[in-house]
């Protein structure tokens, strides 16, 4: 019986590893936005079978990365621009209660380890790894929605930020300037330390409007530049 346990225990976590190298493809646009998803090729590439991948594009059409189109086929979503205010606003509320949470029930270790974490971004961004930096970033959002020890929180946190995160990849050298804006997120660790869960809700807040805030920014400049043409 140990033995099946194991092995049942193994095809989970493969299929769980599938499950997060499918959907970084489509968030790094390695499959690009509105391509046919061939599911043998696939399959066959991330090493499962058809049935557990099924069930992987299944978790990706929920949280919006995976069309069905019935009688058609199965797509990568478009990226919808018009719904990125609305993604980062969803964001806003749900990062701001998954750090108030987090605050509260950090440990001093878990602490030091966001710590860390920051300094690995602040380097990425020294050094110009634009996305070593977006996943860096990405990570330590991570660990303050698993610190929160949500399951419900998680779970809608998971679905806002991975759409938003394609959106932070495909304007990543645009936006380039707002990395360096990332004292925010040191704040936040500050105030973990200091046990001050407003403080560390309003520093993440901080952080996402100020991405929103420079992707708009760059929208409104493509708009000038296609209106004087």
């Amino acid at each position: 019986m140990a033995e099946q346990a194991d092995g049942g225990s193994g095809r989970a976590d493969g299929k769980e590893q599938a499950y997060r190298r499918l959907r970084d493809w489509i968030i790094y646009s390695e499959l690009r936005p509105g391509s046919a998803i061939k599911e043998r090729e696939l399959a066959e590439r991330l090493g499962v079978s058809r049935t557990p991948l099924r069930e992987i594009l299944q978790r990706l059409h929920y949280v919006g990365l995976v069309d069905w189109q019935p009688n058609i086929g199965v797509f990568v979503a478009p990226i919808d621009y018009g719904r990125i205010r609305e993604i980062f606003e969803v964001r806003l509320a749900l990062e701001r209660a998954a750090v108030s949470l987090a605050t509260v029930k950090a440990t001093a270790a878990q602490i030091d380890d966001l710590d860390a974490l920051l300094g690995r971004c602040r380097q990425a961004i020294d050094t110009g790894e634009y996305v070593t930096f977006i996943s860096l970033d990405a990570l330590f959002h991570e660990k303050i929605r698993d610190i929160a020890g949500n399951a419900y929180l998680a779970t809608l946190m998971d679905n806002a930020h991975n759409v938003a995160l394609r959106f932070w990849y495909l304007y990543r050298e645009s936006l380039a300037d707002t990395y360096h804006d990332i004292e925010n997120l040191g704040l936040v660790v500050e105030a973990m330390r200091r046990r001050d869960a407003p403080a560390a809700a309003n520093a993440i807040a901080a952080h996402i409007v100020g991405f929103l805030r420079a992707f708009h920014a760059q929208e409104i400049d493509a708009l000038c530049r296609a209106m004087a043409v």
